[in-house]
């Protein structure tokens, strides 16, 4: 489950959430984050959390160690967040576009398997459309889930149930599952272009 770290990690996400113009409040849940998140805010959180974990750089700025230069110091760390935020979300685009492999998850001996709720297929549907929304315009891609896929309702309801029918299982947390069920979407949305 998701839980704060420091207030300073969560204004910086917050501050990063700003500068992100995401279609979804949740959609970066599964992009960025475990998969268990509320919203964008928390999943930047995450990241950003897990990111300076596996890199061993700071998770935010300490002022008693800052002299006068603190406010460029706060506005640097901003922006070499929101540019490697950017780089990252970007690598996902190309990665499903350019239709580089995506495994799903292997099975391990010691942790069963989990599908995932109509909640994160919900989340995941949001996440979905993002990552091929940077290809193609989201209506043209809104467009295709309508015309391709079963199901009632609006383009997300439409593939969180095809995101359900796959009936894809994750083994440490609901995000494992996003880059391969967006590229098998893609499969599955534009088979005349991309077998």
């Amino acid at each position: 489950m998701y839980s704060p770290i420091n207030p300073k990690v969560e204004a910086l996400a917050f501050m990063l959430a700003q500068h992100f113009q995401s279609p979804f409040p949740d959609g970066l849940v599964m992009r960025l984050g475990e998969g268990w998140e509320g919203n964008n805010i928390e999943a930047i959180s995450s990241w950003r959390r897990a990111h300076e974990e596996m890199t061993g750089g700071r998770l935010f700025i300490d002022e008693s160690t800052c002299d006068a230069h603190l406010e460029k110091s706060v506005t640097d760390t901003i922006e070499e967040t929101a540019n490697r935020l950017s780089q990252h979300l970007q690598d996902q685009v190309e990665q499903i576009w350019n239709r580089q492999r995506c495994p799903f998850p292997s099975p391990q001996p010691f942790m069963p398997p989990v599908k995932l709720t109509q909640t994160e297929c919900i989340k995941m549907a949001h996440a979905l459309l993002e990552i091929l929304a940077g290809g193609l315009p989201l209506t043209t891609l809104e467009h295709h889930c309508l015309i391709s896929l079963p199901g009632e309702g609006d383009a997300s309801h439409r593939l969180a149930h095809w995101i359900d029918e796959q009936a894809a299982q994750y083994v440490y947390h609901p995000s494992e599952l996003t880059l391969p069920l967006a590229h098998d979407l893609v499969s599955s949305l534009f088979n005349d272009f991309y077998p």
